[in-house]
C-alpha cells in the first residue's frame, strides 16, 4: 500500500512515520508500506531517493529505468522490497511521450526489472479513447508478454541475485553454484561464465521476442564459453534444474 504520489511536494518525514505507525496498529491483517519520493527519475544515484526510510518497501518515481537503474535502486536498499511507482502505459499522448512506452519497451522493461533482481511495476494500455480508471485494456500482443512470464514462472528465486562479471548481457545466478539465467538483448550470442557452476547442468534457451519455445541446448559444462544463437534476437538461457 502506498501513501500517494508526488510526495516531495508536500509530505515530510513525520508525517509518513505517523502514518506507518498508524496504520500497522489498526489494519486487521499485515500490510507492506510505502511511500514514492521524486526520484532520481534516470539517475543512478538514490540513496536519498526516500523521505523516510523506516516503511516497509522502497518506492521510486522512474521514467523508462534501465536495467542499469533498477539495479541501483534495489543496491540502494539491499534485502528490502522495492517498487517503481510511475505508471508505464502504453497509450496515444504527447504530454507524456517522453517517458510513456511501446510493446517493445513494455517486453524488455519486465526483463529489466527482474533480471536487476526483482523491482515491481505497474504496466498499462491505454488506447485512443480509453480512460485510465477502465484500467488497462488488452496488450496487442499478450504472447510476448506470456513468454517472460513463463520463462519466470518457475526461474526467479529470492536468492538469486545480479552476477555481472559473467557474461557479456546480464546474469542472475543462485548462491549454490546450480542455477543461472542469462539475458541479452539485440544478440548473435551469450558470453557465460560457468567456470564456478556447481558441475555440469542442462541449459534452455529462449527468444523472448517470440511465443514462448525452449531450445534445449544439452548439458553445458562447468568452464567459460560462447554460446551462439540461430539467429539474432533477446535471448535469455536458463541453466539448471529449475523446478
Amino acid at each position: 500500500m502506498g501513501y500517494g504520489f508526488d510526495l516531495d511536494e508536500w509530505v515530510a518525514e513525520k508525517d509518513l512515520r505517523v502514518w506507518h505507525k498508524h496504520l500497522h496498529q489498526h489494519l486487521g491483517w499485515p500490510h507492506l508500506l510505502g511511500a514514492r519520493d521524486a526520484g532520481p527519475n534516470h539517475g543512478l544515484d538514490h540513496r536519498k531517493a526516500q523521505i523516510y526510510e523506516g516503511l516497509d518497501y522502497s518506492a521510486y518515481e522512474h521514467h523508462r529505468p534501465t536495467h542499469q537503474v533498477y539495479r541501483a535502486a534495489l543496491d540502494a536498499r539491499h534485502g528490502k522490497p522495492s517498487f517503481s511507482e510511475d505508471h508505464f502505459r502504453i497509450r496515444q499522448s504527447k504530454a507524456y511521450a517522453d517517458k510513456d512506452y511501446n510493446m517493445e519497451r513494455t517486453r524488455r522493461g519486465l526483463w529489466h526489472a527482474t533480471m536487476a533482481g526483482g523491482m515491481a511495476n505497474i504496466w498499462g494500455h491505454l488506447p485512443r479513447g480509453r480512460d485510465s480508471w477502465l484500467g488497462s485494456a488488452p496488450y496487442e500482443h499478450p504472447e510476448k508478454i506470456k513468454a517472460y512470464a513463463r520463462f519466470f514462472e518457475h526461474r526467479f528465486f529470492n536468492d538469486m541475485t545480479p552476477t555481472p562479471d559473467v557474461t557479456d548481457g546480464v546474469c542472475l545466478k543462485g548462491p549454490a553454484g546450480t542455477h543461472y539465467v542469462f539475458y541479452k538483448e539485440d544478440a548473435v550470442s551469450i558470453e557465460m561464465n560457468l567456470a564456478k557452476m556447481a558441475g555440469g547442468q542442462g541449459a534452455v534457451a529462449v527468444d523472448a521476442t517470440k511465443p514462448y519455445h525452449e531450445l534445449r541446448l544439452g548439458r553445458l559444462a562447468a568452464e567459460k564459453q560462447t554460446w551462439t544463437a540461430p539467429y539474432r534476437a533477446d535471448w535469455a538461457i536458463a541453466v539448471g534444474e529449475f523446478k
